[in-house]
């Protein structure tokens, strides 16, 4: 019996001691240096066998990645082919030698925020160089009904009632949770030239964001959100 003890106690302390796995799998964030001001977003994606490159414009398949001791190799098309070296790598933190540069990023797993909750959006979408929908959108979780207004080339005009259930807000909120919301530069317009252009207002948490920007320029943080409201106005054919 002390034998079997023995033996567990001694599996059970292999285990503790026993090195972390460490995967690329995921998104890792550029960390800019301190001197560099910039609002982009730029992060790389191990994904499967891809590997990307994500800015604020989406992410972008570079080419097929396996790694070989400390180095990941992307292979191109054309037989051409990248290769980082890794030089720090934990579950939070990944630090590459690119040949030229040493390149620092965090995981984006850092970024999500379970507090966060959405309370009220008001979207005010004017026009472009072409025919947009111009339409006054307010979603409201619980101070009173939502509403939509619809001003130019929209499929209804004028006001419309609607009525967003808990899972719809539920799938809102799990996209909002990984806005970093707060990080937002709200003075600065992330809109495009001749892009749909929007007036955004943001009520979370007891606070406000309000912005401008553009269909297409909208940070890559938070457009997942706006595509889940933007795809909920368009089911019920609304634009």
């Amino acid at each position: 019996m002390k034998y079997f003890i023995a033996l567990f106690l001694l599996i059970g302390c292999s285990s503790r001691n026993q090195p972390e796995i460490l995967s690329l799998e995921g998104s890792w964030v550029s960390i800019y240096p301190l001197w560099y001001k910039s609002q982009s977003y730029s992060a790389i994606k191990f994904r499967k066998n891809d590997f990307l490159k994500v800015s604020d414009a989406g992410p972008t398949l570079v080419g097929k990645f396996r790694t070989t001791g400390d180095t990941i190799y992307i292979d191109q098309d054309l037989d051409k082919s990248i290769y980082y070296t890794i030089i720090r790598h934990s579950k939070d933190s990944l630090m590459l030698w690119s040949g030229e540069d040493t390149l620092s990023f965090y995981n984006r797993n850092l970024e999500y925020n379970a507090d966060l909750k959405l309370d009220k959006v008001v979207l005010k979408a004017g026009g472009c160089f072409g025919e947009c929908p111009e339409f006054e959108l307010t979603l409201q979780r619980d101070k009173g009904k939502s509403y939509f207004n619809g001003i130019k080339q929209s499929k209804v005009l004028g006001e419309y009632t609607l009525d967003y259930s808990k899972e719809e807000w539920n799938k809102i909120d799990s996209l909002f949770r990984w806005s970093r919301i707060d990080k937002m530069d709200s003075s600065f317009f992330h809109g495009l030239p001749d892009d749909w252009a929007w007036n955004v207002e943001i009520y979370y948490n007891g606070r406000q964001k309000t912005f401008k920007a553009s269909q297409n320029g909208l940070p890559y943080r938070v457009r997942p959100v706006f595509d889940q409201i933007l795809e909920g106005i368009r089911r019920r054919k609304l634009i």
